[in-house]
């Protein structure tokens, strides 16, 4: 019987399947059973990152924030503002990504930021999250379990794969998290959830990603992407 303490994709799909949950619940199970903390604090503690984030792209957006050497900043809410005059992407997408850059330049200011998993990468989750709560009108309890989705299919990626930079470069970063919001706003809103072989299916296709990126010595094993891509 496979446990709380998953580390493989498959091991996920199989647990969430005999449990009947999501992955939101698979993941604060995992984190009641290894931290020995309360649901309540483990909760807690995630509302808080999402609070940091909320705050961080509402500053970026709404403040003139600058980076040390002073060769960026105001980027952020310049395009927030052009989403107004409908871009080809589309209004919602331009915003999105308007609010990760808030995020960056927070962070490049010295500001407070959820990094996530790097400072480089931090800005694509809240910046998804937070404009498709906007839009959608999901609560912070919503929120909160797509953090926790999130949780776990970072932590597969950081088990079987690579978050760093130096190993991947910026693909493992940012296809990591561009994989992850994916899966957030399908957990969050109720009339439309992923299954678990669709979210899988885009997990694999991160992964491949990074593993045409990075060298043959790089931590990612073919057992590892054909568990993960499954049918």
């Amino acid at each position: 019987m496979i446990t709380q303490a998953f580390s493989s994709g498959e091991e996920l799909r199989r647990y969430c399947r005999e449990q009947g949950i999501t992955i939101a619940e698979a993941m604060q199970r995992r984190e009641e059973h290894l931290s020995e903390m309360s649901r309540e604090e483990i909760r807690a503690e995630m509302y808080k990152n999402l609070v940091v984030m909320r705050e961080s792209v509402y500053k970026g957006l709404s403040e003139k924030v600058e980076s040390v050497s002073g060769l960026s900043g105001g980027e952020a809410a310049m395009l927030f503002k052009y989403g107004k005059y409908s871009p080809f992407s589309g209004t919602n997408a331009c915003r999105a990504a308007a609010a990760a850059m808030a995020v960056v330049e927070v962070n490049a200011s010295m500001g407070c930021i959820v990094a996530a998993p790097t400072a480089g990468a931090s800005g694509i989750l809240p910046g998804v999250l937070i404009e498709s709560a906007r839009e959608r009108g999901w609560s912070d309890e919503q929120l909160v379990d797509a953090l926790f989705t999130a949780g776990a299919i970072g932590l597969l990626f950081a088990e079987n794969a690579t978050i760093s930079g130096a190993d991947g470069g910026c693909q493992a970063e940012l296809r990591r998290w561009q994989r992850r919001r994916l899966s957030k706003p399908a957990e969050a809103r109720p009339c439309r959830r992923l299954t678990q072989r669709q979210w899988r299916s885009k997990m694999s296709l991160a992964l491949y990603a990074i593993r045409s990126r990075v060298s043959w010595n790089a931590p990612v094993s073919n057992e590892m992407l054909w568990a993960l891509s499954m049918r």
